[in-house]
């Protein structure tokens, strides 16, 4: 395959990354734009002063506004307008008597970013997506809207999709060994729905491990919320389940079994709900050891859905501490995120739930607190000896989990 590559970049730039040299090449157009306004005497945080004295539209005003005044590079590179654009820009300037130098100097600066961008990353619809990207850097509301594109597209590529998922993780001392933590765990779907027939979806597939990778079992055996049901693997809850919902059934992989759902309805005739947990005991160390420093928490995002909520409840007494490190990790071949895998842009974060009494209760589902209470009756304490820790995301990503990171304490 021939590789194209374009040389001609403006200050011998052909050498810099692409980050380099969009900044050096985007840093000269605002302070070219910036001394065009001062010689019109225009102050260029007055958008609408901006707009009247060049005679401009009220958005094109605006944006060229927000190039010169936003801190963040890669924030005010989202406001430049296009070529077209800066024409109208530079005949207006030319208008009210900006000398022709400085004119052609902001234009000159122009097309040299326009090169960089068209060397490096091809167009502007690409450098849209580097931007896109930059969550904290980049637009947050234009990361979801990408993200939004990929639900979209997931749920007519997959032929499903989901309102939510929920995922409540509640950890306490263990009550038979103080050395170890009970683990409660619940999750499923809210609004689950096919869009085309035929589809048997993957719902679930539990694992824990240690900071080494490797799978976890338990000391004391496994609980299901509510008791025991014959026949039922997954630990389904079925007061929070839609009486109505398709069968699931196990089947087993390398990875380990994986609960899937049986065909069903299409649409809104086929809509359910569906929730599973279980409690297990004495299942990891409370305390720092030299193997490990931190207890990852994580949830995985295996279905195109509209809004994911990871709930973290930790017993006071674990001293777990109150700021986790929150990080989004892509799938690897083997289905599973490790916190040193690959990163995605992830500008939720995960916060504590204040209040007293303290309100757990979500848009997302009407009956959560009821929900929280039974799995706490079953884990033990009540919902005062907690603290509670909530992150939302709107059109998570499939394949994907959320990984929030408690640092261990050492032992007391």
């Amino acid at each position: 395959m021939q590789q194209v590559y374009s040389p001609n970049l403006p200050n011998d730039e052909t050498g810099s990354t692409f980050e380099s040299a969009i900044n050096a090449s985007f840093g000269r157009v605002r302070a070219r734009l910036h001394e065009c306004l001062a010689s019109a005497g225009i102050n260029p945080s007055e958008s609408q002063g901006l707009t009247r004295r060049l005679g401009l539209s009220r958005s094109v005003g605006w944006r060229f506004s927000r190039v010169v005044t936003v801190d963040d590079p890669y924030q005010a590179m989202q406001h430049l307008p296009s070529g077209e654009g800066l024409q109208i820009l530079a005949a207006s300037l030319r208008r009210v008597s900006v000398p022709g130098t400085l004119v052609e100097s902001l234009v000159s600066a122009y097309a040299d970013f326009e090169t960089v961008v068209q060397a490096h990353i091809g167009d502007r619809s690409a450098l849209e997506l580097f931007l896109d990207s930059l969550a904290g850097a980049g637009s947050v509301d234009r990361l979801e809207a990408s993200r939004k594109t990929l639900f979209r597209g997931g749920s007519a590529v997959w032929g499903m999709q989901a309102k939510a998922r929920i995922a409540l993780h509640i950890l306490a001392p263990s009550r038979n060994n103080p050395s170890k933590v009970d683990i409660g765990l619940v999750g499923g779907f809210i609004g689950f729905r096919r869009l085309r027939p035929g589809v048997a979806w993957p719902f679930a597939q539990r694992t824990i491990v240690d900071a080494a990778g490797a799978s976890i079992a338990p000391t004391e055996g496994v609980e299901r919320i509510g008791g025991a049901v014959e026949g039922d693997e997954l630990g389904l809850i079925r007061g929070f389940c839609t009486p109505t919902m398709p069968r699931i059934q196990s089947r087993a992989t390398r990875a380990g079994l994986v609960y899937v759902f049986d065909d069903g309805p299409v649409g809104n005739a086929g809509l359910f709900d569906v929730f599973s947990g279980s409690v297990v005991r004495a299942v990891a160390d409370r305390w720092r050891t030299p193997r490990e420093s931190h207890a990852d928490i994580s949830t995985p995002c295996t279905a195109p859905v509209e809004s994911l909520q990871f709930d973290v409840l930790l017993h006071k007494s674990l001293n777990f501490g109150t700021t986790p490190e929150v990080v989004q990790i892509a799938h690897a071949a083997d289905g599973q995120a490790e916190w040193n895998g690959y990163r995605l842009p992830l500008e939720d974060r995960m916060t504590i739930l204040r209040g007293y009494p303290l309100s757990l209760a979500t848009a997302l589902m009407p009956r959560y607190e009821e929900l929280v209470f039974e799995v706490l009756a079953q884990v033990g304490g009540s919902v005062r000896e907690y603290d509670a820790f909530r992150l939302v995301q709107r059109y998570p990503p499939m394949n994907t989990s959320v990984i929030a990171r408690f640092p261990l304490p050492y032992p007391s």
